[in-house]
């Protein structure tokens, strides 16, 4: 049966079986700082072709996108996915340890949606694409708008690899579905992520994991750095024998001490307040670290949209040679600055 296979899809399957091509390494960086000008401007002008393609239920102004218009790009995303999974007679992968979603707010939405974009792009570099540079977001809360824009990436992302799986068929537009709430566009992105691991991309690293933690930590800074403390955090690893669930575990540790400085200053609280999700059952893997750091990473921005930091977070650079040790040392500094930030000494 293999004989029949194309020869594109057998090529793209060789790639996708050797990790070795998707490693952080200076050329990367390199290739996507020449190919950003060029890739946004690509992106941008296929998601002014999505909203085309949406435009019977696009909203005239984009303060007035909800989340519902939002549920309806994701789930176009996921007909694209479900189209180039067949084309490569592969089927979605489920998660039966997922835990039940808590209610979210678009600031999570936002995340989930970065982290969709981003398996995206190690698609792209499989099949040979230009990789499209991740959006700066806003220094205010985010908005539905915001998530809107993102997702019109990621499936302007998805469009271009339809030659490479030998898709022809035009664009479908999902329906439209009124009453839909940020919650909703999480988990319809969450199935997104989990379509994009059945496409062989390399699994989510500590690389990837500690990427976040560490953009975490760049902008707690900022936040100490606004009250005027001057302490150093070190950011080393504490031992050298963690495994995601210790830095799974450490991630709420962080949750619950921002809800702690939410609640004594709730001037910092965010839309809803701080959000602590559920934790998941079964082995824990660097990508449910990821995803934990991911809801985080939205507190701190929202908190610093508060304290109205008009500095944009900025992802770290690719990371390379990390081990769960590390990224657990970096999550226990964000901790500690965290603590800092409390209105008594801890």
């Amino acid at each position: 049966m293999t004989g029949h296979v194309p020869a594109t899809r057998r090529k793209r399957r060789n790639m996708a079986s050797t990790p070795a091509p998707f490693r952080p390494f200076p050329s990367w960086s390199a290739a996507r700082a020449q190919l950003q000008e060029r890739s946004v401007l690509s992106c941008f002008g296929f998601a002014v072709f999505v909203l085309a393609a949406f435009l019977a239920v696009s909203p005239a102004r984009s303060d007035e996108i909800t989340p519902s218009h939002v549920f309806q790009l994701a789930s176009g995303v996921n007909q694209e996915l479900l189209a180039l999974l067949a084309a490569d007679i592969q089927v979605p992968k489920n998660d039966p340890n997922e835990a039940p979603l808590t209610p979210r707010q678009p600031r999570h939405v936002y995340q989930m949606a970065r982290t969709v974009f981003f398996k995206i792009q190690k698609l792209r570099f499989l099949n040979n694409l230009e990789l499209a540079a991740l959006p700066i977001p806003p220094t205010r809360d985010i908005e539905p708008k915001d998530v809107y824009s993102l997702v019109a990436l990621c499936l302007s992302s998805l469009h271009d690899l339809r030659p490479a799986y030998g898709i022809s068929a035009p664009l479908t537009e999902p329906g439209f579905v009124g009453g839909k709430t940020p919650t909703d566009v999480y988990g319809e992105l969450r199935r997104a992520s989990l379509a994009l691991n059945s496409l062989g991309i390399p699994e989510i690293a500590p690389n990837d994991v500690m990427r976040v933690a560490l953009t975490i930590v760049s902008d707690l800074q900022l936040l100490l750095r606004e009250r005027g403390i001057s302490d150093v955090f070190p950011i080393a690893p504490r031992s050298q024998d963690k495994a995601p669930e210790d830095v799974y575990r450490m991630g709420h540790r962080v949750l619950l001490r921002l809800k702690e400085l939410a609640d004594l200053k709730p001037d910092l609280s965010p839309p809803g307040g701080i959000v602590l999700p559920n934790d998941r059952k079964g082995t824990i893997v660097p990508g449910h670290v990821e995803e934990r750091l991911n809801d985080v990473l939205a507190e701190v921005m929202s908190i610093k949209a508060r304290m109205q930091i008009d500095e944009p977070t900025r992802m770290t650079r690719q990371q390379a040679g990390k081990t769960p040790s590390d990224v657990f040392g970096a999550v226990a500094a964000a901790e500690a600055m965290v603590a800092r930030l409390l209105p008594w000494p801890m």
